[in-house]
């Protein structure tokens, strides 16, 4: 169980990688997408990145927090419940850095 609460933030991770290296060009169904984003190249690429940081950053901190909870002496469905709110708070931060960038 354990491994597959790892895997969000290893998706984290590698899609945050991607928008923080600009790999990821304007497009309606990747990134973070907005008016403002979609209508000028240069701030795309720009909140992209910013947002893409944060996930990377979210994921890393996503998989500590994982791993130390599931070494814990807790109930299974504490452990998944706390490991999803930690999911969960990550993909919030990325949206409240991209709305702020």
């Amino acid at each position: 169980m354990k491994y597959l609460m790892l895997l969000p933030p290893a998706i984290f991770c590698t899609i945050g990688l991607m928008m923080a290296l600009q790999m990821v060009p304007p497009n309606s169904t990747t990134g973070f997408r907005t008016g403002r984003t979609l209508s000028n190249e240069a701030v795309w690429y720009a909140v992209n990145a910013n947002v893409g940081w944060s996930l990377v950053l979210s994921g890393l901190v996503s998989t500590a927090v994982i791993w130390r909870v599931f070494a814990l002496d807790l109930n299974l469905s504490v452990k998944c419940l706390v490991a999803t709110a930690t999911l969960v708070g990550s993909a919030i931060l990325a949206v409240i850095v991209g709305t702020m960038s």
